[in-house]
This record gives structure tokens, sequence and C-alpha cells, in this order.
């Protein structure tokens, strides 16, 4: 299942390729934007290859990991849950997310002339390429939320080794992608944390 966090960066360029598809009616759901930074948490940040810089704050402690050429930033609970590449099942409890910035002028450039990308139409062109991946997963439909105070959207999934949720939020200048996995059955739990983390994200351009 942890496969999810070891092919997100390839799946996010493979999206700037996909076919980006129309984005369905849904009803839209408000998550608080985060309080300031509480004594037990931490601020994770990777600097990308163009020199930008994302960061968010999660729990202290976590295991990470910052791949600069793919500006993505990973936490999780163990080792396993950031880079096991085989899909094997999560332990009770643990969890892993994914990170990534995707900038808007490079997202804009590959729809039809006239058309806005969204947070969902990305969703679903990364639901496409994730079923090609990891076809042992299946998927409920992108529905649209508000996360942090910015446009967003979320996908689920399920297979028998765990539980995935992939969410995209809008900043000024880019699209944040999260993919998170948890133990099966834990995504209840588990999903108002991952969630409150994208919340907290932020990415600064840096000089191209």
């Amino acid at each position: 299942m942890t496969r999810f966090l070891r092919s997100t960066a390839t799946t996010m360029m493979l999206i700037m390729l996909a076919s980006l598809l129309a984005a369905c009616g849904s009803t839209v759901t408000t998550f608080p934007t985060p309080s300031a930074e509480t004594p037990g948490s931490q601020t994770y940040t990777v600097v990308d290859a163009l020199n930008g810089t994302l960061s968010f704050t999660a729990p202290a402690g976590l295991r990470s990991h910052g791949d600069t050429e793919a500006g993505l930033l990973t936490v999780g609970t163990s080792d396993a849950a950031l880079s096991t590449s085989a899909p094997t099942a999560l332990p009770a409890g643990q969890w892993g997310l994914a990170v990534g910035a995707l900038p808007k002028s490079v997202a804009q450039t590959l729809i039809p002339k006239g058309q806005t990308v969204t947070p969902q139409i990305i969703l679903d062109s990364l639901k496409v390429q994730m079923m090609k991946s990891v076809p042992q997963v299946t998927f409920t439909p992108s529905t649209a939320l508000t996360i942090g105070g910015h446009e967003g959207a979320r996908l689920s999934g399920t297979s028998p080794q765990g539980d995935v949720v992939l969410l995209a939020v809008t900043l000024d200048n880019s699209f944040l992608i999260g993919t998170g996995v948890v133990a099966k059955g834990e995504m209840p739990t588990r999903e108002p944390l991952l969630t409150e983390i994208m919340a907290s994200a932020t990415y600064t351009s840096g000089n191209k």
C-alpha cells in the first residue's frame, strides 16, 4: 500500500501529460484553518530543484524525507510508511503523507484554451494514473472541499492492504497535492490530521 508514497512524484509528472477531465458538481465541505503551531508539532520543509520551498506543520518526531529533484515532502510514523515499495499492509496505527507542488503556470498550459484547471480536475486525472499503477485500489468519486480557506478537492480509495486519500489545494501560484495512506479501516480517525497538515502547507516559488 505504501507504494503510493513512492509513486506520487512520478504520478504528479504524468498528471501534467494526462487529459484533464471536467469536474463534476458536488457538495462543498469546509475544514477549519489550523491554528498557530502548538507544542508537539514542528515545521517540515523541502527546497525543490527550482529553488521553491514547500513547508507544512505536522506532529513532531515523524520520520520525514525531502526529495529535492521531485519537490516532494513525505512524513510518516515509520520508515516503512515512507519507503516500502512493495504493496504490503500497513500495521495498525501507522500512516504516511506525501505532498508536492504543481505550479499553476504549468498546469494551465496543458489544458485547452479557455478552460480553467481546478483541484478536482487534477485529482480526476491523478485517479486515472493511479488506477493504472496500483490497480488493486478501488476509488470513490472526487468531491470539492475548502481546506484551510482555499479551494480544494478530495479523492479516497481502499484496497485489502489499506486506505488512501488524495487531497488537492489551490494556492496563489500553485496546486498542492497530498497522498495519504493509513492502515485498513483507519481513515475516519486519521483523515482529520492529514487534512490539517494539508491546510498548513505553503509553497513559495523560487527563481527559475
